[in-house]
This record gives C-alpha cells, structure tokens and sequence, in this order.
C-alpha cells in the first residue's frame, strides 16, 4: 500500500466513555485488591484456581478500560480493529496480571522484587497499549508517536505497577471484609494511574492523514459494537468475580469460625473435664454442646440432648416457671444471671438435690446469644445442714419456750403457795387468838348473869331498906347522896344490859373468825355459805364504814333459800375476801373520781336501782338457769363446758357500781400476777388463787361480767355436792 501524506488529523474524546473506561480502572483495581487477597489465603489447587480466574478477571479489567479509551478517541476517518492484533494485546495483559498476583501473594515482597516487578508489569501494560494501538486501522491515516510521550507513558506505567503491586501486597493481610473505604481509596489511585498511563500513551500519537492507493483491512469488525459489548462483558466479568470473591470469603470465614469453634470447644472440653463442679456448653435450643463428667453425675446428662431438668423448685418449695429458668432468663435478657438456687430430682440416682446455678451467655456480633455457659454446684449438703440447723434451732425454741412456761408456771405456783400459806398462817393466828379470846369472854359472858341477877337483888335490897327506913342516920343519908343511889339504882341495869351486849359482839366476832380462818379443816364439810359472807363482811367492816366525805358503803344483801354446801370453807370465804377487797378498791377510787360531782352511778348489769351511793350487792340463788344474762355467755371462758346444763347447784353473784372494765382487762383478769392496781397494792394473784378455788377445788365456775363506767359483777357458781374430791 503507497501512501501521499496530507496532514495531521484533529481528534476528539467522547466524555462518557473516558468515564465509562475510568470507572472499569477502579473496579478492576478494586477487584484486583481483593484477589490479591484470595490468593494469599489460599493453597494449592485452590491457589492456582484463584490465580487463573483472578488473572483473566484483573487482566479483562485493565484490557476493558484501555479498549474503551480507544473507542472515546474520534477521527474524521472511519476506524476499524485488526481481531488478531487486539486479542493478543488481551493476552498480554492477562499474562501480566496473573504474574503480579502471584507476585504479591508470596510471602515477603523486597523492595528490589517490588521494583523489577514494577518495571516488568509497567513494561507489559505498556506493550498491551501499543499492541492494541497496532491493531487500530484508521481509514486515510497512519500514526505516528512521540517518542518523549512515550517514555513518559512508560514511566507512568511502571510508577502506576509500582503503586498497584504496593497496595496490593499492603491491603492483602488487613481485616477488611466488603466494601471499605481504605480499600476503595486505593482502588482510586491504582485505576487513575492506569488511566494516566492510558491516556498519556494516546497523548504520544498523532494520526496523519494520507491518500490512500490501495487498501487491504483483512478481519476487521465495526467498532460501534465494541463500546456496549465489552463494557457490559468487563462489568459482568468482574461482578462475577468480585461475588465470587465475597462468597468465599464468607466461606472461608464461616469455615474459620467453625474450626476456631470447634478448637475452642475442645479447649473448653479439656479444660472442664475434671473440674469438680459440673459445666454445660448450650445452643439457644437448650442442646447440650459439651458436659464435663460432674454434670452427668449430678444431672445424669448426655451430650446432644436437649437439656430437661423436670420439676425445678426454688428455695421456698415452690416450682420454677419455664421463663424464669435461669437459661430461659438469659436468652430474654442477653445477661448473665448469677447464684440462683435451684431443687432438682435426679433420674439415674432419683434423688433430690440443690444446685448453685451461674448461666452466662456468648454472643455473636449481631449481639444474640449463640451458646450459654452453665455452672452447677453441688450445694446439697450446705441445704441439708442448714434444714438440720433450723430444725435444732426450732426444738431448741420450742425448749425455751417450754422451760420459759414451766418457770412461770412455778413462778405462779410458789407465789400461789406464799399467798396459800400467808392465808393458812393468817388463819391460823386468828383461830388462836380467837380461842385465846373466847375463853375469858365465855367467862364474863357467863358471869354476867349472876352479875345482874346480884344486882337486882341489891336494888331491891336498898329499896326495902328505904320503904321501911325513911329517915336514915345522916352519915347513911350523907354517903347515899354521895354515891348518887338513885342515879345508880337506875344506871346500873342500863350498865349491865350494854355489858352483856358487848360480850355478846365480842362473842360473834370471835366465832366470826373462827369460822373464816378454817384452814385447818382439810376435807370438804357441809357449810352455810351466808355466814361464811357475812363473817367476810364482818372483817371487812371498817372498810365499809366510811370512804372520802365520810360516805359509807352500803351493802345490799338478797339471800336466797340455799342448802348446806359441801365445800372447803376457809378456801371460799378466801374467795368472797379477794372479791369484796376488789370491789371496795373499786368504789373508793371511783369516789376518788367523782368527788367534784353529784351524779349518780346507775346498778351494774342485772341489778336495777336509783341508788347514787357507793353499793356492794350480794344475791345467792339455787337451781335457776346460771347465765342471766347474754353477756354471761360471752364471757364464760372460765367456766368449765358441763356447768350449763347442772341444776343442782348454787350461784352467788357480788356486784359493785364502780368504774367497771374494758373487754380487754376482762380477758385477762383471772390471768396470774395480772392486776390493775399501782405497785404494792396488789400481787394479781387473788382472782387466779379464786378461780382455782372455785374451779380446780371445787368443780364449779366463776366469770365476770362488766361495763366500763357502769360497774362490775362476779359469778360464782359452785355445786351442792361434789361426786368426788378434786385433786389438789
């Protein structure tokens, strides 16, 4: 072919395919990164796999970009590619990227390897720019180079092969997986170098035009397919390439994971093995992974089953519900749960057991529990030990509490037994003072008689004497009006007669405490209960007499028909006395109170009067309904359960309008040493001594009824005859 040079042809870029062609630089640079990578991490058959596909996709890449640069580059002339020439340029460029991955893939890189391999890749992509510029037919052209560009190109080459195959070898060990911006960064650089490259090697070509004699284009095609085809092609090559990148990479990662998994768990086996607490390695199914031998023996156990623990209980007794598990609680909270107490039956040794359950969970980066570590202590014979505790402590309490009451109850007892013998010894001090007054009275009492009868004798002696002797001698007349005869004849009668009433008193006082202090007497006797009364109030008369503003107690007595009793009478007339005294105490401090007013106080309960005075009244009754009233019933927890339906008995009832009590005193009023009274006024032992007297002595019952401000009344109820002597 002959050709006449014209002149040098003006040429343009079409923008969008320099973009198209910058754009596939970067992604094969991005992807040539990641296939320096995959190289690295692989071996053998694998690594050459990995080496041939990254070399075709990396050298398609940077091959894709330089072909699209030339498709931007327009002529006046029709341009055509020789198939040939731009195959083997396609080849050269995958040759070359197959030797720089295996490049940076080696174990160490010198800086004098990086810069022979630097100059031998920039001198390969250089001979693929120009072979495939070799291929570039331009109809009425030929090109010509600069030579200076063209060196430049090359250096531009070679500094870019330089730049790649550093950050390759640089980025190839970093942890990055997926897109990343240090990565991306560098496959930013690396395809503006090979684009720099590309464009300055055009830069150094001047397209001439010529007259054309003969022209020969064997294998050519149209270039306005290339632009499409291979730019999808490159862009579906390396897609492929890069998915295939992130597949394995997750592939490999996932394998890792599993190898470091399963090195851990057997880490992990061998480290619980002999610990002598047992180990659990759970999936969030409950799976058992791993167990150490102590977790078989203590839950009898198995790898590769799901882990049930059937009844589960808390320290209370009580069960467990399912989500409050431990294992349960964390896989809801994703926190460890600590010290939780469990009761569990073993099935191969169906024995009970308390366990010390620590369950900590390990999560994956998502932050979800992908195993659950559980410990199980053996706290059986710490539980055991402490019920065995509780149970000694509780007996020893119960002991206390038992020696606490038997030494009140001695306490009451000896108090009891003070009061008994204070009262017995009273008792007998006033028999024998009585005795010792008895006789002497006895004998003035007999006297007495004769005395007036002496008396009377003489005054009618006298009276003779002056009927016949009317003008006595004047020294008879001067002593009989000395002595006062006529006021002695009429004097000495009156004084004999209050004589003999005194000795009388005298009499019934002393018989009065003969009959109360009858302590002597141990067996039962057939007694009148009224003077057994009214020998109390004999001796408790001075206190009756007056009170505050010399205002005496009147008594009321409202005796009924009774029979002779067969009862201890020293020990009731100790009733009657510890009543009374109460009920006197009673009136006098609620006198005490209403000193300033003139009210009147209503009759307690189921008495009915008008009287404002300060009253004790004493009824006796027999063979009636003993519970007068409903408040009787109410209160008659201290009478035994078969007094309600005897008949053959008496009741006495003593009441007093003073102050009265509340419910709660009268609860606790025959309770021993319970008194109301300041200190030293009273032991509260009198109404416990009465209701042992009238309950333990003699079968019979005694209660209080009372309101507070209205007054106070007592029941006594004692039977006829006993059946039998009660003991004690």
């Amino acid at each position: 072919m002959s050709q006449n040079i014209q002149a040098v042809m003006t040429s343009t870029y079409d923008l969008h395919l320099v973009m198209l062609s910058f754009l596939i630089a970067v992604i094969a640079s991005y992807a040539a990164l990641e296939l320096a990578r995959r190289v690295k991490s692989t071996s053998g058959k694998t690594r050459f796999s990995w080496l041939l596909g990254g070399a075709v996709a990396m050298g398609t890449g940077i091959w894709s970009m330089h072909f699209i640069g030339m498709l931007a580059f327009n002529l006046p002339q029709p341009v055509t590619y020789n198939l040939l020439t731009t195959l083997l340029s396609l080849l050269d460029v995958i040759i070359t990227s197959g030797m720089a991955l295996l490049l940076v893939s080696s174990s160490t890189l010198s800086w004098l390897q990086l810069l022979i391999g630097s100059i031998f890749m920039g001198l390969a992509i250089a001979s693929m720019h120009y072979i495939g510029m070799a291929g570039m037919q331009v109809s009425r052209g030929i090109i010509q180079y600069n030579p200076w560009v063209v060196g430049l190109s090359v250096e531009i080459a070679i500094l870019a092969s330089l730049a790649a195959l550093w950050l390759a070898f640089r980025l190839r060990d970093e942890a990055m997986e997926g897109l990343n911006w240090y990565k991306l960064g560098s496959a930013m650089i690396m395809g503006i170098a090979i684009s720099g490259m590309h464009y300055t090697g055009m830069a150094a070509a001047s397209f001439l035009e010529v007259e054309e004699l003969t022209t020969t284009v064997p294998n050519t095609f149209n270039n306005s397919l290339l632009a499409s085809g291979i730019g999808l092609a490159n862009l579906l090559i390396l897609g492929l390439t890069m998915l295939s990148v992130l597949f394995d990479q997750r592939l490999a990662a996932q394998s890792a994971r599993e190898e470091i998994l399963r090195e851990s768990q057997k880490h992990f086996r061998m480290l619980i093995r002999e610990m002598p607490i047992g180990v659990l390695l759970l999936t969030p199914e409950l799976k058992i992974i791993v167990s150490n031998q102590a977790a078989i023996d203590l839950l009898g156990i198995k790898d590769s089953q799901v882990l049930e623990l059937g009844l589960v209980l808390q320290e209370d007794g009580t069960p467990f519900t399912p989500e409050s598990l431990p294992m349960q609680q964390v896989l809801a909270t994703c926190q460890p749960v600590h010290h939780v107490t469990i009761g569990i039956n073993c099935a191969l040794s169906q024995t009970s057991r308390w366990l010390l359950v620590n369950a900590d969970p390990q999560l994956s980066a998502e932050g979800t529990v992908e195993r659950i570590v559980c410990t199980f202590s053996n706290i059986t014979p710490t539980k055991q030990a402490e019920s065995a505790l509780r149970l000694s402590e509780a007996r020893e309490r119960e002991k206390a509490i038992q020696l606490s009451a038997a030494i009140q109850k001695l306490k009451q007892t000896q108090a009891k037994l003070v009061q008994t013998e204070k009262m017995f010894s009273l008792g007998q001090l006033v028999a024998g003072v009585a005795h010792e007054i008895n006789n002497p009275v006895n004998f003035i009492y007999g006297n007495l008689t004769y005395v007036s009868e002496y008396a009377h004798n003489l005054l009618e002696l006298v009276q003779l004497y002056q009927q016949h002797y009317p003008h006595p001698t004047p020294h008879i007349q001067q002593q009989t009006e000395a002595i006062e005869l006529e006021f002695l004849k009429e004097d000495l009668p009156k004084l004999l007669g209050s004589m003999k009433i005194g000795t009388e008193r005298i009499r019934q006082i002393v018989l009065s405490l003969r009959n109360f202090s009858r302590y002597d007497e141990a067996e039962m006797k057939l007694v009148d209960i009224h003077q057994g009364i009214d020998s109390t109030l004999l001796i408790l008369g001075h206190r009756l007499k007056a009170i505050g503003d010399d205002t005496r107690i009147e008594v009321i007595k409202d005796y009924g028909d009774l029979p002779l009793v067969e009862c201890y009478p020293g020990q009731l007339n100790q009733v009657f006395m510890n009543i009374l005294s109460n009920g006197i105490d009673a009136l006098e401090e609620a006198r005490a109170k209403e000193q300033k007013t003139t009210e009147g106080k209503k009759a307690p309960l189921s008495y009915q009067s008008d009287r404002q005075f300060p009253c004790i009244w004493i009824r006796t009754l027999w063979n009636i309904n003993l519970y007068s009233s409903q408040r009787a019933i109410d209160n008659r927890k201290y009478a035994p359960a078969d007094c309600e339906n005897e008949t053959d008995s008496i009741l006495i009832s003593i009441a007093d309008n003073g102050s009265g009590m509340t419910a709660a005193i009268q609860k606790q009023l025959f309770d021993p040493f319970f008194t109301t009274k300041s200190v030293g006024k009273g032991t509260g032992l009198g109404l416990a001594i009465s209701y042992q007297i009238i309950v333990e002595k003699h079968g019979g019952a005694i209660w209080c009824e009372s309101e507070l401000g209205v007054g106070t009344e007592f029941w006594i109820k004692i039977p006829v005859k006993r059946d039998s002597t009660p003991a004690g």
